[in-house]
């Protein structure tokens, strides 16, 4: 089953839009998430593919069926919730099987389904226990069970784990990827945790005062993001350099000497980004340019330090991960290969093709 948003808007006063222009496919077995920072309109287009809210303009089609003025109740989704919304004078097992009991099912269906689910989620132990005796990855569980005993034509999912610890998350996150493919139907979710939708998408809608910014698959707008918005969205700790012309970079950029810049380059300036994994620390003092240690912060597996470097007069604070814990005011020498630097408009942010005319 295919949903194909074409061309919508959503406005409340006919003058600020929570949505613009938003056009996206899910596909067949798609996992879409969408993605975005708080007020982009993420939660806007789950409600308006529900039901829950009313199209201004545009289209919303459930295959090749136009869906705009159909009720809720006849679009056969399932929407699962950040707050579980579970009622909490039922049991577990009455929770999940409310759906079909509003449907008059007969008893012996409803308890044959209600086992199934249970038993693919990992519940059956807690039928009988109320919601106030769960935990939350385990209300998260019943609040599934029970979308999913609707056999929905897709599922939508409304940051559902973000109340959630860490551990829960990720455990969850595993839950529901491989729910997914056992139930073979489509999932749009809404997400602003980026690691959330790396890790779940097979495809990511990402969002910003809402419009779409960029689709692609995960590897996509990781790697090549069509915008600095992008790049630091999905990579927080990426450095941005901005304003800056080529030729004040040749001494941070390690190129190898038979590769050189094209002369009409030169003078031109972009803002250039640079993966703090990707910066190659050179603590003997060769190589790279010189930077001073500001602070670092230890992971275990790792450090993040911080450190300010100078390129042509200006002072540029900037991230690389490395080992250990050096002290503030050690200096380090940082280079990074042409190959791996990102490059972007410096005034609309845009990507744009790296300069280095040997690579790009």
């Amino acid at each position: 089953m295919s949903i194909t948003l074409r061309n919508v808007f959503k406005s409340y006063d006919n003058k600020k839009y929570a949505a613009k222009d938003v056009s996206f496919v899910v596909d067949d077995n798609d996992f879409v998430v969408i993605l975005g920072p708080s007020g982009c309109g993420k939660s806007t287009i789950l409600n308006m593919i529900c039901g829950l809210e009313k199209i201004t303009s545009g289209e919303l089609l459930f295959e090749d069926t136009v869906f705009n003025e159909v009720p809720v109740q006849k679009r056969n989704v399932a929407m699962v919730f950040q707050n579980y919304a579970l009622y909490p004078h039922m049991n577990v097992y009455s929770n999940i099987a409310f759906p079909m009991k509003n449907r008059k099912e007969s008893k012996e269906f409803i308890d044959s389904e209600v086992h199934r689910i249970a038993d693919i989620l990992g519940i059956e132990d807690l039928l009988e226990k109320m919601p106030n005796q769960l935990s939350g990855g385990q209300k998260q569980r019943v609040a599934i069970g029970r979308a999913m005993i609707r056999k929905p034509r897709v599922f939508l999912m409304d940051e559902p784990l973000s109340s959630l610890d860490s551990e829960l998350r990720n455990q969850m996150r595993s839950e529901i990827k491989r729910l997914q493919k056992e139930l073979n139907v489509p999932i749009v979710y809404v997400t602003h945790d980026r690691v959330e939708a790396l890790t779940l998408a097979t495809k990511i809608v990402i969002m910003k005062d809402g419009g779409i910014v960029q689709i692609g698959n995960p590897e996509e707008v990781f790697n090549r993001p069509n915008s600095v918005f992008v790049a630091r969205f999905l990579d927080p700790t990426m450095n941005i350099i901005p304003d800056i012309e080529i030729n004040d970079l040749l001494n941070m950029l390690d190129m190898p000497p038979d590769e050189r810049v094209p002369q009409s380059k030169l003078g031109e300036k972009y803002s250039v980004g640079l993966r703090a994994e990707q910066l190659r620390l050179h603590t003997s003092g060769s190589g790279g340019e010189k930077a001073k240690v500001t602070y670092a912060e230890y992971m275990g597996t790792h450090s993040i330090i911080s450190a300010v470097i100078n390129l042509c007069g200006k002072d540029y604070e900037i991230r690389v991960v490395g080992n250990g814990f050096p002290n503030g005011d050690d200096d380090l020498h940082i280079s990074i290969g042409a190959e791996d630097a990102l490059f972007f408009d410096g005034v609309s942010g845009d990507a744009v093709q790296n300069p280095f005319y040997s690579i790009g």
